[in-house]
């Protein structure tokens, strides 16, 4: 959200995230325990945490405010696992269509590792390719900030750890 409030800031790295917001979430995460029964489950929850917050929820939406679409370009890598089994990839593909629908406001880079490690699906990419995942750290972050020297990341200086 603060990436799309705040004009200054060049790039974003979004890994594994509930796009669509903590009612989203709520439902991400009860969907897979509860299936059909999920709409009973997830309102009252939903309700409870917009009765009981101090603030307000869900104010914004942070897919929602892809919207907003002013000068200048900037960059914005989309990480997702293909096995993600806590945010539906399908939250993310939503997501990647967003930002890849403005290519006048966004550059959209992809990471989309087909992830589990040791049985976690999620947000695990670093873990389970530690070197992958650096080397596209390194593209993004290098291209965000103007530096096409990759050799400044140290990439052939790290120890090979990628899980086999």
């Amino acid at each position: 959200i603060a990436f799309n409030l705040e004009k200054r800031i060049p790039g974003a790295w979004i890994d594994s995230a509930p796009y669509s917001g903590l009612y989203g979430m709520i439902d991400a995460v009860i969907r897979p325990y509860a299936g059909v029964l999920t709409p009973l489950i997830r309102q009252p929850v939903w309700w409870g945490a917009r009765t009981f917050s101090p603030v307000p929820i869900d104010y914004y939406k942070p897919v929602e405010m892809f919207a907003n679409c002013t000068p200048p370009k900037r960059h914005v890598a989309v990480a997702h696992g293909k096995n993600d089994d806590t945010v539906p990839i399908a939250t993310a593909a939503s997501a990647i269509f967003q930002i890849g629908a403005r290519p006048d406001c966004f550059d959209l880079w992809l990471f989309t590792p087909e992830e589990q490690c040791d049985g976690a699906r999620h947000h695990v990419e670093m873990w389970q390719y530690p070197n992958k995942t650096s080397a596209r750290f390194c593209y993004f972050w290098s291209h965000v900030f103007g530096r096409q020297n990759y050799s400044l990341c140290g990439l052939d200086d790290m120890p090979v750890l990628n899980k086999l």
